[in-house]
């Protein structure tokens, strides 16, 4: 009878063991991927890469001029293409699924998986088109700086997705894709503001090349930063920072006081 009962003993304990944490979110990841895609507002992203595939064309001069290359309609492709990445972040039904389970970091990085490959793919897209249009010129064989683009382009793409993340946090939900606009295009106008001082947007033969591109890297990392400090729950994080700030500093009582009774002490 000893054998049985161990070995009825251990089958219990393994139906009781609670599932891994990882598991668990794996499992919600995939309950809110499909729901998740069905808020996220398609239409604004798909206009953004279709405006950006439109400047393009309308910039097809610049691109095969035959005095050199011109990035400026590549750049201003890269600034509408970012202008719906906004509406990425917007879920006007933010407010009703926030008591649930799946943390605020789950669902934004569920929008994020759904989101950033279709902008990637318009940004491909782009790149291809313009390829395409620059070799269509006098100068054939012209090479794009791909790498240098794509870090301006990614860094206009965490701006615009922090401020959404900020818009969503301040203003409400449902708001971030109508603030992030304004707030990328104020960005970009700050940064050409800037090129007295600092030249944000540089040609490739320029000597200001490199530098400009140390600072964009430093602009995308900041921007991610701030995007996943509010990827974190409110809640959570005034936790931790009040945690962090006052730590406790009085003991608990072992054993619980006993009021007096009558005379007796």
């Amino acid at each position: 009878m000893r054998p049985a009962g161990l070995a009825e003993a251990k089958s219990l304990r393994t139906t009781d063991e609670p599932t891994r944490p990882r598991s668990v979110r794996f499992r919600q990841a995939l309950q809110l991927l499909w729901p998740t895609a069905r808020t996220i507002r398609w239409p604004a992203v798909v206009a953004g890469a279709a405006a950006a595939q439109l400047v393009l064309w309308a910039g097809k001069g610049e691109l095969s001029s035959p005095e050199g290359l011109s990035l400026m309609p590549l750049r201003i492709a890269a600034v509408l293409l970012c202008l719906g990445a906004g509406f990425i972040i917007d879920d006007e039904a933010g407010a009703t699924v926030e008591p649930v389970a799946a943390s605020l970091a789950l669902r934004r990085g569920l929008r994020l998986v759904l989101g950033v490959p279709v902008l990637a793919l318009g940004w491909a897209v782009t790149l291809g088109v313009a390829s395409m249009l620059a070799d269509s010129g006098p100068q054939v064989g012209t090479s794009l700086p791909v790498a240098g683009l794509t870090l301006e382009a990614a860094a206009l793409l965490s701006v615009a997705l922090a401020a959404g993340a900020a818009a969503v946090r301040w203003v409400g939900h449902g708001r971030a894709g109508a603030t992030a606009g304004p707030v990328l295009l104020a960005f970009v106008m700050a940064m050409l503001s800037a090129g007295r001082y600092w030249p944000m947007f540089p040609d490739a033969w320029e000597t200001g090349w490199v530098p400009a591109h140390v600072r964009w890297a430093a602009i995308l990392a900041v921007a991610a930063i701030l995007f996943v400090v509010f990827a974190v729950d409110p809640a959570r994080r005034s936790g931790i920072l009040r945690r962090r700030r006052w730590p406790r500093t009085h003991r608990v009582a072992r054993e619980p006081s006993r009021a007096p009774i009558g005379d007796k002490p």
